[in-house]
């Protein structure tokens, strides 16, 4: 006998979506539905828990991602309420299927180039951007915006989609000495690119390009972390590392001497980077899922990691 299937209104609690996602997406139809406008209020919290039978943190969740995405407001003491919406950065952040949604919109998408100049980071600048003046790497998820998810039935199509318009990125970049390292992201982050091997069918071909490695993420999609990092060997430009957890490398189950072991191999000689996200500011904590201290400090993150890497390899 087949199961039932859940309601549209409702958490369907056998689907492969994180729930905090699934109710995002039903805040939203909710808001269409009701024709709420910029400023209505939206079902607090606890109502939330109640009507769909799921944690505050889940709650918590799904409404800190829609105030990223600009779609409400939460006031504190007061209520979470609907925002006008950030259409022109959620248009840019939407790689796959632009220029359709666009047509089908009754637009027409081009682009003008006004002005192409090379203006150097002063100190200021550097500094807002935590890297320093000439800093040969940009590394991150250079492919779409982080958190959003979709079922792919295209993945070479949007590849080849997503060469094109990251190549004139790319060859800027390579003509001032820069590499774009693009960074695998897991299945609860992004759709597009979530392992070594989905990065390098998806830069096939595309120079000025490299590989951006994150344990974290690694420690989800990849079945054998070195291994992984053998098959980058010669495209990683960034490395990034932390505990399983977010927290401090050598606390937690990650072959820490293997791993190293195959960035050595692979003929990396860049930076290898602790990358942790602290539980005392709200609005990170919420947005990177991190529920708990991962340490008595911050700084002991970066100290306590540092050496256990030290301890491994010369080159960390």
């Amino acid at each position: 006998m087949a199961a039932a299937r859940p309601a549209e209104d409702e958490i369907d609690r056998h689907s492969a979506a994180p729930m905090y996602d699934q109710l995002r997406h039903l805040i939203l139809d909710g808001i269409e539905r009701d024709g709420l406008q910029p400023g209505d209020p939206l079902p607090g919290e606890h109502r939330l828990c109640e009507r769909y039978g799921i944690s505050r943190t889940v709650v918590r969740q799904a409404l800190a991602q829609l105030e990223h995405e600009g779609m409400v407001e939460r006031v504190k003491g007061k209520g979470t309420f609907v925002s006008r919406p950030r259409t022109s950065e959620a248009l840019v952040h939407t790689l796959i299927g632009l220029f359709d949604d666009v047509e089908r919109r009754g637009g027409h998408v081009h682009s003008d180039i006004l002005r192409h100049e090379r203006a150097d980071a002063d100190a200021d600048v550097a500094a807002a951007l935590e890297v320093p003046v000439g800093s040969p790497v940009i590394a991150g998820p250079a492919y779409a915006s982080v958190g959003r998810t979709w079922r792919l039935a295209d993945r070479a199509g949007a590849y080849r989609e997503l060469r094109e318009h990251l190549a004139p990125v790319a060859e800027y970049a390579a003509e001032r000495g820069v590499t774009v390292a693009v960074e695998p992201l897991n299945r609860y982050e992004t759709s597009l690119i979530n392992t070594v091997d989905q990065a390098l069918e998806a830069l096939d071909g595309l120079a000025g390009c490299a590989l951006a490695l994150d344990v974290y993420h690694m420690n989800i999609e990849e079945t054998d972390l070195p291994a992984a990092v053998g098959r980058a060997a010669g495209r990683i430009a960034h490395v990034q590392v932390s505990a399983n957890d977010r927290g401090a490398p050598g606390r937690d189950h990650l072959d820490w001497r293997a791993i190293m072991e195959a960035l050595d191999r692979s003929g990396y000689t860049g930076p290898v980077v602790i990358e942790s996200f602290t539980a005392h500011n709200a609005t990170i904590a919420t947005a990177a899922s991190v529920w708990r201290p991962l340490a008595p400090t911050q700084d002991a993150i970066a100290v306590d990691g540092l050496r256990h890497l030290r301890s491994l390899t010369h080159h960390a």
